[in-house]
């Protein structure tokens, strides 16, 4: 079984719904720490072509240093007002209207809870991209210690998984030998798409992807998910 393991990102890029459709079990890691001003609470939306950054307002009351699955939304709802004005005034032409409805009702509408909010808003993206893969939350298995590769791998291990598909980023900290004697292969991802913006700094980045959905069609999108790649340890 291939899994892959990430936490709950806050209106994310294609790359995330690409691993997604690539796995037998998506798995949130929704125990991880919170972290401020990071992906799970924030994604980059063009404004005059620019990336810029829109993110949510999340209740610090009681402190950060908490896992993303205790972690809440203010009750201000200042922010999800500026966030659905947003993107109602980016992409209120668009064709793909009844997934806007849906964006805007959860924008908000949704659960106070940070984890469960991004969780379900990620339901929603891949329901319309015909993205059916199973889910599961760390939060409901053991409780894992050690570094991020030791946790990463008590987890491929109680899931029973023989695969662990993972982008660009995970080779910081994963070492394939480690993954390799306990019967795990280690895939690598690559996020290799024509959807990148140019941020005010002059670097590209990659916006949300509900960017090149609405913006453009979810024809655009669809082809990176649906196309052969060369998935192997390197």
């Amino acid at each position: 079984m291939r899994i892959v393991i990430i936490q709950p990102h806050f209106i994310p890029f294609i790359g995330y719904f690409d691993l997604m459709k690539r796995c037998d079990l998506f798995v949130y890691y929704d125990s991880a720490q919170y972290v401020k001003r990071s992906w799970h609470s924030r994604v980059y939306l063009p404004t005059n072509g620019v990336a810029q950054w829109i993110s949510g307002s999340v209740d610090l009351t009681k402190g950060s240093r908490k896992p993303i699955c205790e972690m809440k939304w203010s009750n201000n709802c200042d922010w999800r007002n500026k966030v659905s004005n947003k993107i109602e005034h980016l992409y209120g032409k668009t064709k793909t209207l009844s997934f806007l409805e849906k964006l805007l009702n959860h924008v908000q509408n949704g659960t106070a809870d940070l984890g469960k909010w991004n969780i379900q808003m990620n339901s929603i993206i891949a329901e319309t991209l015909n993205i059916t893969t199973p889910v599961a939350l760390t939060s409901m298995l053991k409780p894992t210690i050690g570094n991020k590769e030791e946790k990463i791998l008590q987890i491929c291990k109680e899931l029973g998984a023989n695969e662990y598909l993972c982008g660009p980023g995970s080779k910081l900290y994963i070492n394939e030998n480690t993954f390799a004697i306990n019967g795990i292969r280690i895939c690598w991802h690559d996020y290799s798409y024509q959807t990148k913006l140019k941020n005010r700094n002059g670097k590209y980045v990659f916006p949300s992807i509900i960017h090149p959905i609405l913006s453009t069609g979810i024809d655009v999108v669809l082809p990176y998910l649906n196309r052969q790649l060369n998935e192997v340890s390197l």
